[in-house]
């Protein structure tokens, strides 16, 4: 579940179509297709972005497009309509540019990233199995972690607020300098972590939130 606002709301659904909630009602944006989306990004209600098998599609307020690529996403994480950056199977890495995607050199991680999120083009956080990554508008590197658990999502408020939630309940937290363990973390699994500002931020996953 993504969104840029309350009345701006998209979600996948179990059969793999695209669903909005537009702050009264929850309608079919974009009918299930061959291949079920992957990943997605809301920035407005006029720039919405879908990662699928070895394609991207955008949706700009009127119609939807749809770009062939050579790699497959399944995050995608922006910070404004020009900063887009997508991961996904066998480490890809791209990032959108508000003209062009493209990929970054190197544009491969070890493994397949599970998750992304971007506070501008020198910022850009991912996690591949227990592992995070950085991205600083020139290089990517692996940065220590007290984690042991695989990772499945990463949020931020701001550069020196990042939180990591995954296994076993593991929640790190990135204060800008070092990743440390969150208190009471351990327990019950997480799939997303997400949240509207440094004080309230959700962590959730099967039978716990």
């Amino acid at each position: 579940i993504v969104g840029s606002s309350a009345s701006n709301v998209w979600m996948i659904n179990d059969s793999g179509a695209l669903m909005r909630w537009n702050g009264s009602t929850l309608s079919t944006a974009r009918p299930s297709q061959v291949f079920a989306p992957t990943g997605i990004w809301v920035g407005a209600d006029n720039d919405v972005w879908v990662a699928r098998y070895q394609s991207i599609e955008h949706w700009d307020g009127a119609s939807w497009s749809s770009l062939s690529v050579a790699y497959s996403l399944t995050a995608l994480a922006g910070s404004a309509s020009n900063q887009v950056w997508g991961a996904g199977q066998r480490g890809a890495i791209a990032h959108w540019s508000g003209r062009t995607w493209s990929q970054p050199s190197p544009s491969q991680l070890p493994y397949g990233v599970t998750s992304v999120w971007a506070s501008g083009l020198r910022d850009v956080w991912m996690s591949s199995l227990n592992f995070i990554y950085h991205w600083d508008g020139q290089t990517v590197t692996s940065v220590s972690s007290p984690g042991t658990h695989d990772i499945h999502g990463i949020w931020g408020s701001a550069a020196n607020d990042v939180w990591a939630a995954g296994a076993n309940g593991e929640i790190q937290h990135w204060d800008g300098t070092r990743w440390t363990l969150a208190p009471g973390t351990g327990t019950g699994e997480f799939d997303a972590i997400s949240g509207s500002s440094a004080s309230d931020i959700w962590a959730v996953g099967l039978h716990s939130a």
